[in-house]
């Protein structure tokens, strides 16, 4: 995520204190919102191992940024880490839990090739390119968010993501090419995943954490007009299957939580 229209740099540290319990992290991200509890594929990605991993947590929606200029981020006993992967490292170390301990070598490097994938590439191809440039009035209605944000999402957006996504490559190729690109990506997930409840294991492991954010977003919060909610309910209905095991799992509280989010142009 980004501030202020334009890419943000950090210009300084934080002085703020935060009293924050030992043991308990502070996870800084965006607001909840109507239709998944995060918008921000990867914060929903990290509180989502921070329930798979029955790591103590509070939320803090300020848009603080990290000193990377992004979220999420977290503070740990008095450390502060950004991005949510190293978020995820150093959460495993600190508390001593290993949702991977299961797998092999050769599936954790398949975790490894399926976390880049998905954030490095698919993210882009399927959240940003349809939330941004193929529907975006429809995403606007759809998440329902406060005045300030929709203006951020209606006017800066655009020019935002459309330079990181020329500056990544994938951006410097048609919308028919960046299409194609998503549905590869998506058709070998759903390859991946088959007839399996989770992907690696017989129980969810750390990659399940980043596969469901970025899903979660797809099939819940973005347009159905969008290609990628329509390859999903109709053709990779395993990973519909997939997202809603998922959130029956770790999100029991999913609708209490969108309920109750900030609205904007519907009212509350």
């Amino acid at each position: 995520m980004f501030k202020n229209g334009s890419i943000y740099r950090p210009t300084a540290p934080r002085r703020k204190h935060y009293d924050i319990p030992h043991g308990k992290v502070l996870l800084f991200q965006v607001d909840r919102n109507c239709l998944v509890p995060s918008l921000a594929a990867f914060a929903l990605k990290l509180e989502t191992y921070l329930r798979m991993a029955n790591i103590p947590y509070e939320n803090d929606y300020s848009f603080t940024m990290s000193s990377k200029g992004k979220v999420p981020w977290i503070i740990v006993n008095d450390k502060e880490v950004a991005d949510s992967s190293f978020c995820i490292e150093h959460l495993s170390k600190e508390f001593s839990v290993d949702l991977d301990r299961e797998l092999s070598s050769e599936k954790k490097a398949l975790a490894q090739l399926l976390t880049k994938t998905m954030e490095e590439n698919t993210f882009w191809a399927t959240i940003e390119q349809t939330r941004i440039f193929d529907a975006k009035e429809e995403w606007l209605d759809m998440i329902d968010v406060r005045p300030n944000w929709r203006s951020f999402f209606k006017n800066q957006g655009p020019q935002i993501v459309s330079e990181y996504m020329y500056g990544h490559g994938i951006g410097r190729h048609s919308t028919e090419e960046i299409h194609h690109i998503g549905k590869q990506d998506l058709r070998a997930f759903s390859v991946i995943l088959g007839s399996k409840d989770y992907f690696l294991a017989d129980t969810p492991t750390t990659v399940d954490a980043c596969m469901f954010g970025c899903l979660a977003n797809i099939l819940y919060a973005t347009p159905k007009s969008g290609y990628c909610h329509q390859l999903l309910t109709t053709e990779l209905t395993n990973l519909v299957d997939y997202v809603e095991r998922m959130k029956e799992k770790f999100w029991p509280d999913w609708e209490e939580i969108t309920a109750a989010a900030p609205r904007g142009s519907r009212g509350d």
